[in-house]
């Protein structure tokens, strides 16, 4: 989906409830302000669609993923919206 803020990475829609799901890599090359870029990104499409939780899955690569390196699992996006994160440790996987 194209909205104004960028391009919606993935909608699921189950059971008539959307899903709105901002995919990042963080790691071989990309760094971790970037994965948090999507954050922001989830914010302007929340707003969009009229949704109050989004959800950003990041692929991590790094070899420190705790601690200060760590991306947060919840960020308050304010005006009652809600991003939760998971990330996957891809270190190793080929």
């Amino acid at each position: 989906v194209i909205l104004p803020g960028g391009r919606i990475d993935l909608i699921a829609n189950i059971l008539g409830a959307e899903f709105i799901v901002e995919l990042k890599i963080c790691g071989a090359g990309y760094s971790k302000s970037y994965a948090e870029g999507g954050f922001d990104q989830l914010r302007e499409y929340l707003l969009a669609r009229e949704q109050t939780r989004g959800y950003l899955l990041v692929f991590d690569a790094r070899a420190g993923q705790e601690g200060d390196a760590a991306i947060p699992e919840r960020v308050d996006l304010g005006g009652g919206l809600l991003a939760f994160c998971v990330v996957v440790d891809i270190r190793g996987m080929r």
